[in-house]
């Protein structure tokens, strides 16, 4: 850890705890995960040691990001990305009684359900699906987080091992009978219906209890002011038989969550990377106990959603947790601002969803990349249409951003149809 500056210490959890880091050379911030092998059992240890392989091999805007990891006295170090806006728990528990808009809702699901479409396709099953692990930026992305537990499974294959959070758990694995991708699924309906309801789909004070009424499976409604495509999305992810539950790529494919998603990705294009201070005003004299409203920040929803309030001595504390690593969601007295990298996070996600777009407009129409092709290298010549490729291909470069962003303003439409090219040639 000599490369790293301990800021805070962000959780605790049975092996260990995750501290906020700050690298020396850079100044960039880490959630690192500190795991003591030493007070662990062989088996347990070896999970550990696999958990930091799996995460490495993991590449997706909506997934939390992988930086290292290393063993250094007795041990275990997993440095990752810094989620500096909470989770969905947090902001579920901070809207009281005020429900979130569908808009608002499903710019939340679509991110998580674009993650998790990502991990079935490479056949990997999270298994812990929940609001605490949805963590958040201030910049409106959402991303998955926590793969403690996840496994890949050799097609074919169910999982046998009952994990999980209990108000999560699909009904097979209460059942203790073997499952698969479709645990996921009814764990993320459930999310969904608690960003709806603002509440768990049922209320139980023992597991006995519990189990009772998540196999009889009688859920009520969500607010009737949702639309009917939402609830009835609910109403299938959350099926009693896993078979009739859809997957992730058919969801994907519903209509009105292709409407979603492109909803996002125009909304999304109109963020700019501009400076944006969060001023210490937002929070309360120490002591107070008052938060200030989120009005007097003057933002934008992506920022006024995202943002925690709490007060300054809650700051001081570390939260205890009895056996998950969870980021809190605290904010520095020291103005914050919305970066350029923050910015560039938000165009990596919006190209990543209209690929998702774009891979239904391929089944649609076959043909459509040659005939793509031939109008763009008439319309913006074959040296520059490379060029865009190139660039549009690796946005981790800033010179590349650059150049996409100049393309935009001189004609946005022909970029995205480039964007839309690559995807089907990939």
């Amino acid at each position: 850890m000599e490369k790293y500056e301990i800021v805070r210490t962000l959780g605790r959890g049975s092996y260990g705890k995750v501290e906020l880091a700050k690298l020396k050379s850079t100044g960039e911030q880490f959630a690192v995960k500190k795991v003591k092998l030493e007070s662990m059992s062989p088996s347990d240890r070896s999970k550990a040691l696999d958990e930091a392989t799996f995460l490495s091999k993991l590449d997706h805007p909506n997934i939390v990001a992988y930086h290292e990891s290393f063993q250094e006295n007795n041990s275990l170090y997993i440095a990752m990305e810094y989620m500096d806006g909470g989770d969905l728990e947090k902001k579920i528990a901070q809207r009281g009684h005020s429900f979130l808009t569908e808009q608002d809702i499903m710019f939340s699901f679509v991110q998580v359900l674009s993650a998790l479409t990502y991990l079935h396709s490479k056949n990997i099953l999270h298994r812990d699906i929940k609001p605490q692990n949805c963590f958040l930026t201030r910049h409106g992305v959402v991303k998955l987080g926590d793969f403690g537990v996840a496994r890949s499974l050799d097609c074919g294959n169910l999982a046998k091992t009952v994990i999980g959070t209990p108000f999560y758990l699909a009904p097979e694995i209460w059942d203790n009978v073997p499952y698969s991708f479709a645990a996921d699924v009814y764990s993320l309906g459930v999310v969904l219906y608690e960003l709806c309801s603002l509440k768990k789909p049922y209320e139980a004070e023992t597991a006995p209890e519990l189990l009772m009424k998540v196999t009889k499976g009688e859920v009520k409604p969500i607010p009737d002011f949702f639309s009917k495509d939402l609830k009835q999305l609910i109403s299938k992810m959350m099926m009693k038989d896993p078979s009739l539950r859809p997957t992730c790529a058919q969801i994907v494919q519903m209509d009105f969550i292709q409407k979603a998603i492109k909803d996002l990705v125009e909304y999304n294009k109109t963020q700019k990377p501009e400076k944006i201070s969060v001023p210490k005003t937002m929070f309360s004299p120490k002591g107070t106990g008052k938060k200030k409203p989120f009005g007097q920040l003057g933002r934008g929803r992506l920022l006024l959603a995202n943002v925690i309030t709490q007060n300054n001595e809650e700051e001081e504390k570390p939260l205890e947790f009895e056996d998950d690593f969870i980021e809190d969601d605290f904010i520095d007295d020291d103005d914050e601002t919305v970066d350029e990298d923050g910015f560039h996070l938000l165009e990596v996600v919006t190209s990543r969803l209209q690929q998702t777009i774009m891979k239904k407009n391929v089944q649609e129409d076959p043909f459509r990349a040659e005939s793509l092709r031939e109008r763009l290298e008439n319309q913006l010549g074959e040296v520059k249409l490379a060029k865009l490729k190139s660039c549009l291909s690796d946005l981790s470069k800033k010179e590349n951003r650059d150049y996409v962003k100049m393309a935009e303003n001189e004609d946005r439409t022909a970029v995205d149809d480039v964007r839309e090219l690559i995807q089907l040639e990939s």
